[in-house]
């Protein structure tokens, strides 16, 4: 495949990136967006360390562009994607698989949704282009250490999870340090290793200082114990799926037809799991190849570290989100050994094609005009002034039902999509808008001016 075909594909990635979320019913906005929003519109008066301040940082800085929230998170995602694909062509970086990997399902998720996973595998990215140039003798001494560490910072405040990837390279450098090709690079990532480790443990302590808890460990849900089978079940099917890089579906609420799903997906899972085993057995000369090597043992690392996290915090199970920055080393690796060997480059591109395409769908589901429902919410809330909360109080049956039909078998199940009921997007849409606004669980407010009820939303 010519490098134009690439070309054409990046610009279709980049237009994906710039439209497609407008069309998704709640325009990207989850539930750790608003906590992500907060934080900025609280700056720099923080209250919460339960996310660090990178991502929050950047989202109020180009607040001060566009005055709204969504819109600035929407630009901090093209942009990753952007600065991606133009720096991967005018530096030749792995132009056509970095344009392949941009098809995968982990980017399409991290970029539609407005998350602070695509910041930081934009920000991964880019500490892999500092590995290999320095692996490949491009880089060295502190144009090298410098850089390097304060990417290691980055990812840490953008993700508290980024130290999993510090902890990586600590393995890497006890594997490799008494290896004879390994001589020449030791005292520089050592010195990566003393800065980055510095830079971590500094922020950690303001952290702790200034909030009373390292990584916002203090401030989230306890995990529960009730639920401990189906949780491993769950996590377990999440791990299998981390070789996917086209499907892959929130192993959440179990009925006789999801995990009839599941368990289909299970066994694609196990071909891609098989795939790039057989790529990796085949191909032996990435044992010598110092970049494969780091992504691996980055891939191995976060994903133990990450699910002995799943055992101690009560955070999300282990989906395609949280099990991004493991699938992105891995697949990238998978790759670039794919183009280094004397298969059919067709292949990997035309299911790049179909991976970008069935994503974008799948996200989709139902196409709607959120950026025509967000005007007409605003526009019904221009004075808050006296508005502290907002209560979802329409009853679930008069909430939507979206009708799923399974061909064959003439199957026909209802879901109750979250995210593509009213009230939910509206409240969203709300809050991202005016921050100070909290969400009710409960309509526990005595004074009932001072609440929206999605009711009165129209």
């Amino acid at each position: 495949m010519t490098e134009k075909k690439y070309t054409y594909l990046y610009f279709a990635i980049l237009f994906f990136a710039v439209f497609i979320p407008f069309f998704i019913s709640y325009g990207g906005i989850v539930a750790d967006t608003l906590s992500y929003i907060k934080i900025a519109d609280s700056i720099p008066d923080v209250k919460s360390n339960l996310f660090p301040l990178g991502y929050p940082l950047i989202i109020r800085l180009f607040h001060s562009l566009t005055d709204d929230y969504y819109f600035s998170a929407r630009i901090v995602s093209i942009l990753t994607v952007l600065l991606i694909g133009v720096f991967s062509y005018f530096k030749k970086f792995y132009f056509k698989e970095t344009i392949i990997l941009l098809c995968t399902k982990i980017f399409v998720f991290c970029i539609y949704n407005l998350i602070s996973e695509g910041l930081f595998l934009g920000i991964f990215y880019f500490l892999i282009y500092y590995f290999h140039e320095f692996f490949s003798k491009n880089k060295k001494g502190w144009s090298f250490i410098l850089p390097t560490s304060l990417l290691f910072l980055a990812l840490f405040l953008t993700r508290y999870s980024g130290i999993f990837i510090y902890a990586a390279i600590l393995i890497f450098f006890l594997i490799n340090y008494r290896k004879p090709t390994f001589k020449n690079y030791k005292k520089d990532f050592f010195f990566v290793i003393i800065l980055s480790g510095f830079f971590i443990a500094s922020y950690m302590l303001y952290n702790f200082l200034y909030f009373g808890g390292i990584m916002g460990e203090n401030e989230r849900f306890s995990v529960d114990k009730s639920s401990i089978g189906l949780d491993i079940i769950r996590n377990f099917l999440g791990v299998m799926n981390l070789a996917n890089p086209i499907l892959g579906i929130k192993p959440a609420h179990f009925t006789s037809i999801t995990i009839i799903i599941e368990f289909f997906l299970f066994f694609i899972n196990l071909i891609f799991i098989y795939l790039i085993y057989h790529l990796f057995k085949k191909n032996k000369a990435w044992k010598s190849d110092f970049t494969i090597t780091f992504l691996l043992i980055s891939s191995a690392t976060y994903l133990v570290l990450v699910i002995m996290s799943k055992f101690f915090q009560g955070i999300e199970e282990l989906n395609t989100r949280m099990l991004s920055e493991s699938s992105f080393p891995l697949f990238l690796s998978a790759i670039i050994l794919y183009f280094q060997s004397d298969y059919n480059k067709k292949i990997i591109f035309y299911l790049a094609v179909f991976s970008l395409l069935f994503n974008a769908a799948y996200l989709i589901k139902t196409p709607q005009n959120f950026l025509k429902r967000k005007a007409e919410v605003e526009n019904q809330i221009v004075n808050l002034k006296d508005k502290k909360y907002y209560f979802d109080n329409i009853k679930k049956v008069e909430k939507s039902r979206k009708e799923y039909k399974i061909p064959i078998i003439n199957k026909t199940f209802y879901y109750e999509h979250g995210n593509q009921q009213k009230a939910f997007i509206d409240g969203n849409i709300i809050i991202s808008k005016n921050p100070e606004i909290n969400l009710l669980l409960k309509d526990t407010v005595k004074n009932k001016k001072s609440v929206i009820f999605s009711s009165d939303i129209k």
